[in-house]
């Protein structure tokens, strides 16, 4: 029996987006691609530092010159090892709030160019979380690449 357009398995085959409405606006949530892969992994080797300027900006007054040369030093050795084969990185880091509106920025961006952070935010809550993974996952098969199935 032919499988129907609307089956994920034949979307993940053909890149045919995932079309959903939010406040009464359609989106269309387009599958990963290799480039979004790559993409996705520039964000974990970034992340670190991320994490390290918002706590500089939060304590600029208690770090000493020294702390925060050492403290950006250990964030580029930590980024620099991250890859998208990391799979423990990689669940941890997707199964977060940030991580899942990454996610989902690449997967928005290619139908809805214009798309903010803002939006995507208010997309994605904490109440809503797991509701946009399962449809994430859905269209682009996320939990195959994070627990590295194919």
């Amino acid at each position: 029996m032919a499988e129907k357009p609307e089956d994920p398995g034949l979307s993940r085959v053909t890149g045919a987006p995932l079309t959903f409405t939010y406040k009464g606006k359609p989106l269309k949530l387009s599958p990963l691609t290799t480039s979004d892969l790559g993409q996705m992994e520039r964000w974990l080797q970034d992340r670190p530092m991320r994490v390290v300027e918002q706590q500089l900006e939060r304590n600029a007054h208690m770090i000493s010159d020294e702390m925060r040369e050492k403290l950006i030093y250990e964030a580029l050795k930590e980024g620099q090892k991250a890859s998208i084969r990391d799979v423990g990185a990689i669940s941890q880091a997707f199964s977060s709030l940030e991580g899942s509106r990454y996610v989902m920025y690449l997967m928005l961006q290619k139908e809805q160019p214009g798309i903010t952070e803002e939006e995507i935010a208010d997309i994605i809550t904490e109440a809503s979380l797991s509701r946009m993974q399962e449809m994430m996952d859905r269209i682009s098969g996320i939990q195959e690449v994070v627990s590295g199935e194919s």
